[in-house]
C-alpha cells in the first residue's frame, strides 16, 4: 500500500486510491447495461495507453462514491443489487490536472501537487502538510493518476473477455484488472472507455476490506498547451497556518 493510502485512507475516506484513482463508476446513479462480448482485452488495453500517450496532458473532473460490499460480489455495472450494503456513503468531487510526471489532485479533504520532482500532500481537515520526493515508479491512481492509466498493461492480469456496454447513451468497453501482486491493497480494478474514442468515462476498484470506490469521470479534456511547473507546485505562501513536514 503507498504511503498516501496508509496516511490518508482513513481521514479521507479517499476510494480511488490509488485513481483516476482514480479513476476513478458502475455504483452511480445511471445504471450500466452489460453483455459479454470477445475482443481481445490486451488490443482494448493497448489502443487505450496509446490514446492517453498521445495527449500532452489532461484536463478532468470527477465524482467518488464508495460502497461497502458485503458477501459475494456481484459483476461491476450489472445493474444488480445482491451483495451490497444499503446505501452508499457520501460522494467526493474533485479534479485532477496531469501532464507527464506533473500532477494535481483537488478534492475538499486533499489536495496533491507534484511537480514531477517534489509531492505535497495537503490535509485540509488537520492543517497538514507532507513533502516527499517524487518516485514515478510508484503508478497508484491517485499519487501518479496519468501513470497508472498509461502503465496498466503491467502488473495486472485480465480475461480475454471484456464487456461491452453502455452508459448516458455512449457505447463503453469494460475491462477488468486483477493485481498480480497478492499484497495490494485491492482486488480488482474496472476501466471504462468509451469504444471508438478510448477515453475513459469510468475507474471502479474493490479494497481487501470489501468496500467498493466507484470513480465516475465526468468531463476529460485534452490539454495541448503545456503549463508551467508553478501550477504544479504547492505556494509557499498557503503553508501559513499549517503544520509542515518535510521528509525529502
Amino acid at each position: 500500500m503507498s504511503f498516501v493510502n496508509i496516511r490518508y485512507s482513513n481521514k479521507c475516506k479517499l476510494g480511488w486510491q490509488v485513481v483516476f484513482v482514480a479513476v476513478l463508476l458502475f455504483l452511480t446513479t445511471q445504471p450500466i447495461s452489460l453483455s459479454a462480448q470477445n475482443p481481445k482485452s490486451a488490443e482494448i488495453i493497448r489502443y487505450f495507453i496509446n490514446t492517453i500517450k498521445s495527449m500532452p496532458g489532461i484536463d478532468m473532473e470527477f465524482e467518488l462514491r464508495t460502497e461497502n460490499i458485503n458477501g459475494s460480489l456481484s459483476k461491476a455495472g450489472s445493474g444488480s443489487n445482491s451483495g451490497t450494503a444499503s446505501g452508499s456513503s457520501a460522494v467526493y468531487k474533485g479534479t485532477v490536472n496531469a501532464q507527464g510526471d506533473a500532477y494535481k489532485l483537488i478534492n475538499p479533504d486533499l489536495e496533491i501537487y507534484c511537480d514531477g520532482h517534489s509531492k505535497w500532500l495537503v490535509n485540509q481537515n488537520d492543517k497538514e502538510v507532507i513533502i516527499l520526493p517524487h518516485d514515478p515508479s510508484v503508478t497508484d491512481i491517485v499519487e501518479n493518476p496519468l501513470g497508472f492509466m498509461t502503465s496498466v498493461d503491467k502488473g495486472y492480469e485480465y480475461p480475454f473477455r471484456v464487456f461491452s456496454g453502455s452508459r448516458s447513451g455512449k457505447q463503453i468497453w469494460v475491462v477488468e484488472l486483477t493485481p498480480l501482486n497478492k499484497r495490494a491493497a485491492y482486488k480488482s480494478i474496472s476501466i471504462g472507455m468509451e469504444k471508438n474514442t478510448y477515453i475513459p468515462v469510468m475507474i471502479k476498484y474493490i479494497a481487501k476490506d470489501n468496500t467498493g470506490y466507484t470513480v465516475d469521470i465526468k468531463k476529460f479534456t485534452k490539454v495541448n498547451n503545456l503549463r508551467p511547473k508553478e501550477f504544479f507546485q504547492f505556494t509557499p505562501a498557503r503553508l501559513k497556518g499549517y503544520e509542515v513536514n518535510d521528509m525529502r
